[in-house]
């Protein structure tokens, strides 16, 4: 798997476009436009996350790995956790479940960036079958 710094050498270049960096890097395209802008303005050290510690909350669809669902299209049962739940509740993390299509759709269209990833990293990689 290449590196970031490798992808974002490539955009710069112009190898390859900004929007196929961001498939690459599995980032949306705001994030690749922010870190373009700080790659230009303050180089690689404009890159760094400075954040530190866990988030308050994960949203994830209800799927049987973050929830316990008694009846398809139910409301999850807050009070029986998974392994998931056990461990996010363990480090003070919310388990928030996507209701709404929408918030499904997020998580869809990040699994399909990711699956997007491989054809582009076997071509950069210069393999072709």
């Amino acid at each position: 798997m290449m590196k970031v710094q490798d992808v974002l050498l490539k955009a710069m270049a112009k190898k390859i476009r900004w929007w196929e960096a961001a498939e690459i890097l599995g980032v949306s395209d705001r994030t690749m436009r922010r870190w373009r802008e700080r790659l230009e303005e303050h180089g690689y050290s404009g890159l760094a996350d400075r954040r530190k510690g866990k988030p308050s909350a994960l949203s994830g669809d209800r799927g049987s790995h973050f929830f316990v669902t008694p009846k398809a299209g139910e409301k999850v049962d807050q009070h029986r956790l998974t392994q998931v739940g056990r461990a996010m509740r363990e480090l003070g993390v919310q388990m928030i479940p996507a209701y709404s299509p929408q918030a499904r759709g997020r998580g869809e269209r990040s699994f399909g960036t990711w699956q997007g990833r491989l054809p582009q990293e076997l071509r950069l990689a210069g393999i072709g079958s």
